[in-house]
């Protein structure tokens, strides 16, 4: 009877383990496909050296109106120029021109919208942005896996306790 009761406590701590681990994976898997890398735009003299550095927000306004995150003083440009956006479906910062009169130039060329990749010079006006974005963060979510992988194959390399309890009774 006693090792009926052992068994069930066993068993229902392996499905609490178990769920606990599922419940774990598919929270740092949410906090994975969320995540917002930190980017920047830079504004750039004409000699293309750094004059300020902007933070990105999730949608960020560039344009002449002082509520514009990235503000810029041109008479080329409009009040709100363009939209700079994370679009967490396809995880990749986008340009998207807000029908602008001068229109927007992306590496030189002309853009209605399109991804932005790191080190892209955007144009507003007659005003040069580069765009910056973070190395990727390590992810925990791997880190996590490599971790679980490296258990699993620990604990498939040790003998279970019937295993070193047959070897004891052989050798002894």
């Amino acid at each position: 009877m006693l090792n009926v009761v052992l068994l069930a406590l066993r068993l229902a701590m392996i499905v609490a383990l178990v769920a606990f681990l599922v419940v774990l994976l598919w929270v740092l898997w949410q906090e994975l496909r969320l995540q917002t890398p930190q980017a920047w735009l830079v504004l750039l003299d004409k000699e293309g050296t750094e004059r300020r550095r902007f933070s990105l927000a999730t949608l960020t306004w560039i344009g002449r109106d002082p509520a514009c995150w990235v503000h810029v003083d041109d008479e080329f440009t409009s009040s709100r120029h363009a939209l700079i956006f994370w679009d967490a479906n396809s995880r990749r910062w986008w340009i998207e021109d807000n029908l602008s009169r001068n229109g927007t130039y992306l590496n030189g060329s002309s853009t209605a919208r399109a991804p932005l990749a790191s080190g892209d010079v955007v144009q507003v006006g007659n005003v040069r942005l580069r765009f910056e974005l973070e190395s990727p963060p390590h992810s925990s979510f791997a880190t996590l896996l490599q971790l679980v992988q490296r258990v699993c194959q620990h604990r498939q390399q040790q003998p279970t306790n019937q295993q070193e309890q047959a070897e004891v009774g052989r050798v002894g």
